[in-house]
């Protein structure tokens, strides 16, 4: 039943947004405006899904002419924020495979925006660092991020923090999800 009103109420945005393509994104071009989830049959996921849609619609406009794209520069805020991580901790930081996490590792070396160094706390790993030159990139893409991060600031107000918690307590639900999802698969085909 919540499958047909989840559904009933896609088809009903669907007709009242007219979506068009735009750099390979569909974007909504009536977009509605506050959208509440007050006695909503829509799952918590569905609103996470149209706020990363929306958010990653203003960051690419936004970042358009940055070195970086919004990806990259999150990536690179990731080392910023605390110096040298690991290749799992970066990965688990980003929330990613730590094979895709990899390749952004190489794809930064290959630009030099990274160095590897020396793990002191275990010397069969390696810590990454930004360069001056990955330093240099990631202040160029600031620049472009932060007036529309102020701006989204600016919108929510005294909601920020309750938001960013809300975010936070999502966002480590579905990680939970996710991992009882995967052992329920893994025992059913073992």
């Amino acid at each position: 039943m919540g499958g047909d009103v989840a559904r009933q109420g896609s088809q009903e945005l669907a007709t009242r947004t007219p979506l068009i393509y735009r750099n390979g994104y569909r974007e909504f071009v009536g977009r509605p405006r506050n959208a509440r989830s007050e006695n909503s049959a829509l799952s918590p996921l569905f609103y996470l899904f149209t706020a990363n849609r929306r958010a990653q619609a203003l960051l690419g406009r936004a970042m358009r002419d940055s070195p970086l794209t919004s990806v990259e520069y999150a990536a690179y805020s990731a080392i910023f924020e605390v110096d040298q991580i690991t290749p799992t901790e970066f990965a688990r930081t980003m929330g990613l495979p730590l094979t895709t996490a990899l390749d952004h590792v190489r794809a930064m070396l290959k630009r030099r925006h990274i160095r590897k160094v020396r793990n002191p706390r275990d010397q069969r790993s390696y810590l990454i660092e930004l360069t001056d030159a990955g330093r240099q990139a990631h202040a160029g893409a600031r620049a472009h991020f932060m007036p529309v991060d102020d701006r989204l600031i600016a919108i929510l107000g005294s909601r920020r923090t309750d938001v960013s918690d809300a975010l936070v307590v999502l966002m480590n639900a579905a990680e939970q999800a996710l991992d009882e999802f995967e052992a329920d698969t893994t025992e059913a085909a073992g």
